[in-house]
C-alpha cells in the first residue's frame, strides 16, 4: 500500500509545485506549540503564486488541469477506505461519499467545494468530503456546480438549490440534511441557503462554513493586513479577476454573491471556521458578528496559526481536530429534531 498521510503528500506533490517566496514575503514562523506538519507547510510554503489570466481560454484550461490534479491526489493520502457514486440530483451531476461504516441512511451531508468559483469538481475536491464522510458515518453529496467564466452568477447557486429541492421532492425531510463548503464554496452555501430562504423552500438544518468567501468587495482588514505577510496561498490580487468574473453583469454587494451584506435573519445554526493566517479571515469573523445580529445560531472557531482551508490537507492534526468538530456540529443538528 502507498505511504499515506501529509509527509508522503508534501513530498510527493507539494514539493515539486512550491514556488519560492516573492520578495515583499515576510516569512513568520509557525508558533511553538503548532504540530510537525503545520511547522513544515509554514517553514516551505512561500506565498500565493502569480495571478492567472482566467480570461485566456487555453491559460485557464491548462491551469484547471494542473491544479485539480494535485488536489485530487490528496484524497489519496488519506488513508481512508470509502466507495464512491456519480448520480444526477435535479439535473446537476453529483458524487456520492459513503463510508465504510455507514450509520444513518436517511442523514446526509451536502457538500459545495472551494476553487474561486472557477477551479475545482466533485471529483478533484474529494479529500474533504471523504474525512467528512468517513467522521460523520453519513453519506456526503459534492454538487458539481457549474463553473464561471462559463457558467457566472446564479448557475453554481441555482445548481446548489436543484439538488436540494430534489432530495426532499424524493422524500428526504430537510431536518435529515446539512450543507457546508469551504472558500467559493462556504459563500455558496451560504448564499444557497439565502436562496431557499427567499424562495420557501425549507433549509437544511445546519450550515458549515470553511473558510467561507463572503465578501467580493475585499473591504475587510484581514485582506490588507494579512496579504503578502501570512497567507500561504492566497492574495487579493488572484480573487480580483475570479470574483469579477463570477459576478457577471451583477454588482459585487449583490447579497448572494457577497452574502456577507445580505440579511441573515432565520438561518439555521452556523458554525465557521477560519484559520488566523487568511486574507479571509474578515469575511469570518464579520460574517459571525452579523449572523449573531440576526439571532442566527452561530458559532465562530478561529484556529491559531491555520491557512486558508486547512481542512483538505491529508493528515495534519489540526486538519483532523477542524473535521471532528464539523462533523459534530452538523450532525448534532441533525440529531437534535
Amino acid at each position: 500500500m502507498p505511504e499515506t498521510g501529509f509527509n508522503a503528500f508534501f513530498k510527493d506533490v507539494m514539493g515539486p509545485m512550491l514556488a519560492p517566496a516573492p520578495l515583499n514575503m515576510k516569512i513568520i514562523p509557525a508558533p511553538a506549540a503548532a504540530s510537525a506538519e503545520t511547522k513544515l507547510l509554514l517553514e516551505n510554503v512561500k506565498g500565493p503564486r502569480d495571478s492567472v489570466d482566467i480570461r485566456d481560454e487555453a491559460v485557464r484550461a491548462a491551469f484547471r488541469q494542473g491544479i485539480m490534479a494535485v488536489w485530487k491526489a490528496a484524497a489519496s493520502y488519506l488513508g481512508i477506505e470509502h466507495t464512491f457514486r456519480t448520480e444526477e440530483i435535479g439535473g446537476v451531476s453529483c458524487r456520492i461519499f459513503t463510508p465504510n461504516k455507514l450509520r444513518n441512511k436517511t442523514q446526509k451531508l451536502l457538500y459545495l467545494h472551494g476553487g474561486s468559483y472557477w477551479l475545482g469538481s466533485a471529483e478533484a475536491n474529494a479529500s474533504i468530503a471523504i474525512s467528512m464522510a468517513d467522521k460523520s458515518g453519513l453519506e456526503v453529496i459534492s454538487i458539481d456546480y457549474r463553473l464561471a467564466p462559463e457558467h457566472p452568477f446564479p448557475a453554481a447557486q441555482n445548481d446548489a438549490v436543484a439538488v436540494i429541492r430534489a432530495l426532499q421532492e424524493s422524500g428526504t425531510a430537510h431536518t435529515h440534511l446539512a450543507l457546508f463548503g469551504d472558500s467559493a464554496g462556504g459563500g455558496l452555501a451560504l448564499s444557497t441557503m439565502l436562496a431557499l430562504r427567499d424562495q420557501n423552500i425549507p433549509m437544511p438544518a445546519a450550515l458549515g462554513l470553511i473558510s467561507p468567501w463572503t465578501d467580493m468587495t475585499f473591504s475587510g482588514d484581514s485582506h490588507q493586513t494579512c496579504n503578502h505577510y501570512t497567507d500561504p496561498w492566497l492574495s487579493v490580487e488572484g480573487l480580483i479577476e475570479p470574483a469579477a468574473l463570477y459576478a457577471g453583469e451583477h454588482p459585487l454587494t449583490h447579497p448572494y454573491i457577497s452574502p456577507l451584506f445580505a440579511d441573515l435573519t432565520g438561518l439555521p445554526p452556523t458554525l465557521i471556521h477560519v484559520g488566523t493566517r487568511e486574507i479571509l479571515m474578515s469575511d469570518s469573523t464579520r460574517l459571525a458578528r452579523a449572523a449573531k445580529k440576526a439571532g442566527v445560531p452561530v458559532e465562530l472557531a478561529v484556529f491559531e496559526a491555520m491557512w486558508h482551508v486547512w481542512h483538505f490537507y491529508p493528515r495534519v492534526p489540526e486538519a483532523d481536530e477542524a473535521i471532528d468538530e464539523m462533523s459534530q456540529f452538523l450532525c448534532n443538528q441533525l440529531a437534535s429534531l
